[in-house]
């Protein structure tokens, strides 16, 4: 069971076991009371709640059971894991694939006993599957029978067909927030190798991202960038020469080959990575807040995409060269899509409860979604 740790360093936590010995392992990041100090020096980040009652918390990254060690209020979080991006190689550059949707997410007071039990789930991610298949959905995050957030489901894959983006997840059973995990963009049926980014997941700023749509008829390839927090999304593009978009930051939506960006920093440009935390704050915990901004795509075939910062999506990609890919999501941002790669064209998972992006006409394997977890605060 989760043990409090009687450290007063609390903003850097520590990695611990949540059950008691000859029970299954379960991953944890505790921590104690943080410093008033250290916390009233730093600029608070976009959704940042605030620390709750006495600072504790663990957060859960696997399966486990959670023991109350006072009676009161605790504030829990769940986020499901993200759904997985499809992947379809097509001989003839026509394939199209969507990403997956990003994790619902619930938040809420629960009133303990002390020493009471609470049986606490964690949702994985949609794993990577294999060639023409569609992606699989991420799993379910709960906390007993208080709260509950479903996974994104898996994207979609055709050689020529129309494809709709894969649906988020849903949170309820939260006092305080239930929100929708983002959608994927949807894929017309014009037009050569097309892929979409994943959505992003529901947060305490609200539903996640959707990452953007693809339309239009022209001889191009196209790939778009996955979304991020507090409905941020990517843009969504008409065909053009060589089209892709950035990630969603967390304040903004992504701007053609830009990303989006945060309430501090400005746009993450071509092919650069978003700022991971541009307010210099404290994160006690994945999703304690969301600083930084989207990644750019790379369409120039000489890097991979940029990686969406902290509650971003990353970015999407044109590469035909092998060995780049999409940028990979941020903490609860989606990955970017990937459109025309060679057969060794990078797949990157997403982070938490992020939707992976699809990949179309290469690529190794799927973009897998991004794991939930389960935070508990005292």
């Amino acid at each position: 069971m989760p043990i409090p740790s009687s450290s007063n360093r609390g903003v850097l936590g520590r990695i611990g076991s949540t059950q008691a010995a000859g029970a299954a392992s379960a991953s944890t990041i505790q921590s104690a009371a943080a410093s008033p100090f250290i916390m009233s020096t730093t600029v608070p980040p976009l959704g940042w709640l605030g620390v709750f009652n006495t600072g504790r918390y663990v957060t859960f990254l696997d399966n486990g059971t959670f023991t109350a060690p006072v009676s009161g209020y605790y504030r829990v979080r769940v986020l499901g894991g993200g759904g997985s991006g499809a992947w379809i190689v097509d001989g003839g550059n026509a394939g199209r694939a969507t990403g997956g949707g990003g994790g619902g997410y619930a938040l809420g007071l629960v009133w303990l006993t002390q020493g009471q039990t609470v049986s606490v789930a964690v949702g994985k991610g949609g794993v990577a599957g294999a060639n023409g298949q569609p992606g699989s959905a991420g799993g379910t995050s709960s906390f007993g029978a208080y709260l509950s957030a479903t996974g994104g489901a898996g994207g979609s894959c055709a050689s020529a067909a129309a494809l709709v983006g894969a649906s988020g997840g849903v949170g309820t059973g939260g006092s305080l927030i239930n929100a929708n995990g983002g959608r994927s963009g949807s894929i017309d049926a014009n037009g050569p190798s097309s892929a979409t980014g994943g959505g992003g997941g529901g947060s305490q700023l609200g539903n996640g991202g959707d990452s953007g749509s693809i339309t239009g008829v022209g001889g191009s390839y196209a790939a778009t960038g996955g979304g991020g927090v507090g409905g941020a999304y990517s843009t969504s593009i008409a065909r053009g020469t060589n089209t892709a978009t950035g990630g969603a930051g967390v304040a903004s939506a992504s701007t053609a080959f830009s990303g989006g960006f945060d309430l501090l920093s400005g746009a993450a440009l071509t092919p650069n990575n978003g700022t991971v935390n541009s307010s210099s704050a404290v994160f006690r915990f994945p999703g304690d807040g969301f600083a930084g901004g989207g990644g750019g795509p790379n369409y120039s075939s000489a890097a991979n995409a940029g990686s969406g910062g902290t509650g971003a999506g990353g970015g999407g990609s044109l590469s035909s060269n092998g060995g780049y890919g999409p940028g990979s999501g941020g903490a609860f941002g989606g990955t970017g899509g990937g459109a025309n790669g060679a057969a060794n064209f990078n797949a990157l998972k997403s982070g938490f409860g992020g939707g992976g992006g699809g990949l179309a006409c290469g690529g190794a394997t799927q973009s897998a979604g991004g794991d939930g977890l389960v935070v508990v605060e005292w």
